[in-house]
């Protein structure tokens, strides 16, 4: 999937959430809101677990919030679900962005060291064959 359809999908969730639960705005802001925030702890495995988190305490505020505005059972099941693929959508939104920036310049440091390897095989080859490869065989 890329990038483009993932932000697809997550503002499809928005318009489902508005319009076939009736989720009021103050909800979905709080989600939006929420959602954006980027912890930043320090080491790689910390920092993972404090994202976890915090996306935990994201969907019980949005529990809590759903509570008060008195959901069927349903309703309220079918919201979490939606804002459970939400946070996985968001998730999986952050993780492509940083393997972009990762891999961005990988063609950059890619192409010179295979031409390189090239070269080197090339030159192998011609002096394999004028110095005497039939000695091997």
């Amino acid at each position: 999937m890329s990038l483009n359809e993932i932000d697809k999908l997550k503002t499809d969730l928005g318009l489902t959430l508005k319009n076939k639960y009736s989720v009021e705005n103050s909800t979905l802001e709080l989600m939006e809101k929420s959602l954006e925030k980027n912890p930043n702890s320090g080491l790689f495995p910390f920092n993972i677990l404090a994202k976890r988190k915090l996306e935990r305490s994201v969907l019980k505020k949005i529990k809590a919030d759903l509570k008060s505005q008195n959901f069927t059972k349903k309703n309220y099941s079918g919201v979490i679900k939606l804002v459970k693929n939400e946070i996985v959508i968001t998730r999986r939104i952050k993780g492509l962005v940083l393997m972009q920036n990762l891999l961005r310049y990988w063609h950059v440091a890619h192409l010179p060291i295979a031409l390189i390897m090239l070269v080197v095989m090339i030159i192998h080859v011609v002096i394999a064959v004028t110095f005497g490869y039939k000695w091997i065989f």
